[in-house]
């Protein structure tokens, strides 16, 4: 069958156009999808967030109705995840406490511990770490918060 013509409408060119235009557009050019996270042909985010200005205030906290704000300026080349702060009470325990962008790129978490988390006296040690998309993260330096413990009972 050498010689035979293919003969198509204009409204059948119009529709192999589309689908082809409709497989670039789900497949990507280049082979593979692109994107920021290692999707083919594009590239990877290696890049950890940025963690400046922790702070942790009071630095020295009541024994009753205390409660502790935590703050940081969190920016990442693409887009940040997730930031959370994981305190570290003087007997040892562990909360992590997320925290929520406030402002730009200003995080924060406000905190109160229960009665048994003051007691024994001591320090809170508290570390921000901030995630992005593609899993990069980065934790601040340790911050400190000083508890005086409730008095001893009467005796």
């Amino acid at each position: 069958m050498y010689g035979t013509r293919l003969i198509c409408s204009a409204a059948q060119i119009r529709c192999i156009l589309l689908l082809c235009a409709a497989a670039v557009f789900v497949m990507g050019c280049g082979g593979g999808g692109g994107g920021n996270n290692g999707g083919g042909g594009g590239s990877t985010d290696t890049t950890a967030p940025v963690i400046s200005s922790p702070s942790a205030t009071p630095t020295e906290l009541q024994p009753v109705g205390g409660k502790i704000t935590i703050t940081a300026i969190v920016t990442d080349n693409v887009a940040v995840a997730s930031v959370t702060a994981t305190i570290t009470k003087p007997n040892n325990g562990t909360v992590t406490v997320p925290m929520s962008a406030s402002s730009g790129s200003t995080y924060t978490a406000s905190w109160q511990p229960d009665i048994a988390s003051l007691i024994p006296s001591g320090v809170f040690k508290i570390v921000i770490t901030a995630k992005d998309a593609a899993g990069n993260t980065a934790a601040s330096p340790q911050l400190t918060v000083t508890v005086e413990g409730p008095p001893p009972p009467p005796t």
